[in-house]
């Protein structure tokens, strides 16, 4: 008789689930190589954050954005979310906003 599977994990906050992933150590925001966590969007709607397969945070700004500090502590608070007390390498793309505050670029 084949062992019952765990069940499948749902992020506490976030609210999101992938048969994909599997309980760790780590906590549910970890995922097998290869695959990604489905991009959030930040509070604000101004960019989203998602958990790549290869374990990098990818922050996303969307163009034009003119981006102030609540913005910027929005992110850092969802790119928290996402890593679950885990650090990662991080990539921020902002190529395209139009402005950042100075107050933002502090946080």
């Amino acid at each position: 008789m084949k062992p019952k599977a765990p069940p499948i994990p749902v992020h506490p906050k976030l609210g999101w689930t992938n048969a994909r992933l599997g309980p760790t150590s780590m906590g549910f925001n970890h995922i097998r190589k290869g695959h990604r966590m489905p991009r959030i969007p930040i509070e604000g709607g101004k960019g989203t954050v998602g958990l790549r397969g290869d374990g990098v945070v990818h922050l996303i700004w969307t163009p034009n954005a003119r981006i102030d500090v609540a913005d910027a502590r929005a992110a850092m608070a969802m790119v928290n979310e996402v890593c679950d007390g885990v650090g990662h390498p991080m990539l921020v793309d902002m190529a395209s906003t139009e402005t950042v505050s100075r107050e933002a670029r502090a946080v």
